[in-house]
């Protein structure tokens, strides 16, 4: 699937998808679809890749707010500028490759609330961070981050649960992991078996 350049919708605002992943239709007869919900299950998507051409700042190619027994996988997404790859994860989300891009992911917690596992994924290129975490309390095992700024960013002041392992960060220009409060007795930050080249600042 592709987004053209300069599609009209894509260049400001928030909610500029190209897939959203719905709780149901609404509780008014032709009202906007409700977004995915702790008893959103059995949601997927596999082997579609997306591209995000030039001028479409504001878009993402995925809302994936969801619960259990939903994945994305073997997913690329070329972005071009556009804000992210996915927003909002749930469950799982495996083999999937980042290029460009403001962020790959940027997420919050899940509809339920439970840990979100995203494994063998690559990200490169993106301007702002390879993923953004809002609370999300995100397993990320094997990935590999490289050309950007920084590989996770949990949100300013606010307690967070991150678990990386098996993983490489290379060319990462600034803090490869900024925590967002150090000082919470909620936030657990674990790395395991992390490899860095060209990392200055492994976590700030």
């Amino acid at each position: 699937f592709t987004l053209s350049e300069n599609t009209p919708g894509f260049q400001e605002g928030v909610d500029r998808y190209m897939f959203f992943f719905s709780g149901g239709r609404g509780r008014n007869a032709g009202g906007p679809p409700q977004d995915g919900n702790p008893g959103t299950f059995y949601s997927a998507m596999s082997n579609i890749d997306i591209e995000i051409a030039s001028g479409n700042p504001a878009a993402v190619g995925v809302r994936f707010h969801v619960a259990q027994h939903c994945y994305l996988s073997h997913m690329d997404f070329r972005l071009g500028s556009a804000r992210a790859g996915i927003e909002d994860i749930g469950n799982e989300v495996e083999d999937l490759h980042f290029h460009g891009g403001q962020y790959g992911i940027t997420t919050r917690r899940s509809a339920p609330g439970w840990p979100i596992l995203v494994i063998d994924c690559t990200f490169d290129g993106q301007s702002q961070a390879a993923i953004a975490s809002d609370e999300g309390g995100l397993a990320i095992v094997r990935p590999r981050v490289t050309n950007v700024p920084t590989a996770v960013a949990t949100a300013p002041g606010k307690a967070d649960e991150l678990w990386i392992s098996d993983a490489r960060f290379e060319n990462i220009a600034g803090p490869a992991l900024v925590i967002g409060n150090e000082h919470s007795a909620r936030t657990q930050i674990n790395l395991l078996n992390v490899t860095c080249k060209d990392v200055p600042i492994l976590a700030s």
